[in-house]
C-alpha cells in the first residue's frame, strides 16, 4: 500500500527539494509537533539529510520543538524513508511526529 502510494507521488518527489513528514508518535506520549536534533537520518540506502533551517525556523516561529526522546524509538517515518530516497537524492527531509497524550 505504501509503495502504491509513493509511486503515484513518485513526480512530485523528484521535482521536491524538501519534504515534510509527519507521522503518529506510537511510543512517547506528546501534545505538540516535535522535531529531531540530528543532521541526518541513516537508511539502508545511506544518510537522508535533515533540513535544518527549515526546522530551526518552525522552531523559532514556536510551531514546533526539538525534541529526540520521541524519535528514537520511532518507526513511522523511518519506514518511508528508503522509499523517499529512492526517488529523490537531492532533498532534504523535515521529519516531524505528532501526538495527542491522552
Amino acid at each position: 500500500m505504501a509503495a502504491e502510494a509513493f509511486a503515484a507521488a513518485q513526480i512530485a518527489i523528484k521535482k521536491a527539494a524538501r519534504i515534510v513528514i509527519v507521522g503518529p508518535a506510537h511510543f512517547t506520549a506528546i501534545r505538540e509537533v516535535v522535531a529531531p536534533s540530528m543532521q541526518a537520518f541513516q537508511t539502508p540506502l545511506g544518510e537522508f539529510t535533515v533540513d535544518r533551517d527549515c526546522i530551526d525556523l518552525l522552531n523559532r516561529q514556536k510551531l514546533i520543538e526539538i525534541n529526540d526522546r520521541p524519535h528514537i524509538p520511532e518507526h513511522s517515518l523511518k519506514v518511508e524513508l528508503p522509499f523517499i530516497q529512492f526517488m529523490s537524492t537531492d532533498c532534504s527531509i523535515v521529519p516531524l511526529l505528532a501526538g495527542c497524550e491522552g
